[in-house]
């Protein structure tokens, strides 16, 4: 359990942004210690009145180093859905200027950018949103090379592969918060070779084959994130559907013993 720091609200800012977003939360805290030198990848736990604690990653605009005090002053984003708001969101939300909270260190970001500019990606948001690989995209799109990989971002509840990510500012809008978080998605998926549907179109089994295709490719990296057990079932369908019991712990173990597989799970 990473140890609490208080954090006192300096500022607050909620917007209104595009369709199926609802509220976009900008929030300034001045957090006490010196451990927010490296910001940019960040998740934390925000403790709720309860004392119980709920964590979510953020996105983290700016920091300042208070002089002449250990603390930092910290702008973060959070985008807080219409429906189905998780209990971080909605705290964030409910916040107000001078209001204290206890707030963790900040979390380790668990994702590398792959060296090779043409590798494969698949970043599989196994139960949750996509948007935990924002700071990973921005990465890769920050980088001054001639990156010409192709990309599938997958999200679901069930399997972790119901949908493909499209990138529309309509309908994945969570997932920017800003400007050059659009533009970063934007110009990685833009560089798949291969036609994109939403998997609505698609059978299961479909579904399954063509992402097996996609994740057998020898440059292939892939990025997970979310419930162990959505993983888990996705692993059983996978070989439900090709026939060969084992075959996605064979696929996930070839993936790690070549350093091609990054997973942060709860």
């Amino acid at each position: 359990m990473r140890p609490s720091v208080n954090a006192r609200v300096m500022e607050t800012l909620i917007s209104t942004s595009v369709d199926g977003v609802g509220q976009v939360v900008r929030l300034t805290l001045n957090v006490e210690g010196d451990n927010w030198k490296s910001y940019r990848d960040t998740g934390l736990n925000i403790e709720l009145d309860d004392g119980a604690t709920t964590s979510a990653p953020v996105w983290v605009e700016e920091t300042y180093a208070v002089p002449f005090d250990n603390s930092f002053d910290v702008r973060l984003l959070v985008a807080c859905p219409e429906q189905d708001a998780s209990p971080f969101q909605q705290k964030a939300a409910e916040l107000a200027e001078g209001d204290m909270v206890k707030v963790s260190e900040p979390l380790g970001y668990p994702y590398h950018a792959p060296i090779n500019s043409r590798g494969k990606l698949i970043l599989l948001a196994a139960g949750c949103d996509v948007d935990i690989f924002r700071s990973l995209v921005k990465k890769i799109y920050e980088r001054d090379i001639d990156w010409m990989g192709e990309v599938r971002a997958y999200s679901g509840d069930v399997t972790g592969i119901e949908h493909i990510y499209l990138n529309h500012k309509n309908s994945d809008a969570m997932h920017y918060l800003d400007d050059l978080g659009f533009r970063a998605f934007d110009a990685l998926m833009a560089r798949s070779s291969a036609t994109v549907a939403r998997l609505d179109d698609m059978t299961e089994e479909q579904a399954v084959i063509e992402f097996v295709r996609f994740i057998r490719s020898p440059s292939t990296y892939v990025y997970v994130a979310g419930s162990e057990a959505v993983l888990e079932k996705l692993g059983d369908t996978v070989d439900e559907r090709l026939g060969q019991p084992g075959a996605w712990k064979r696929i996930k173990d070839e993936l790690r013993t070549q350093n091609h597989w990054y997973s942060h799970l709860q």
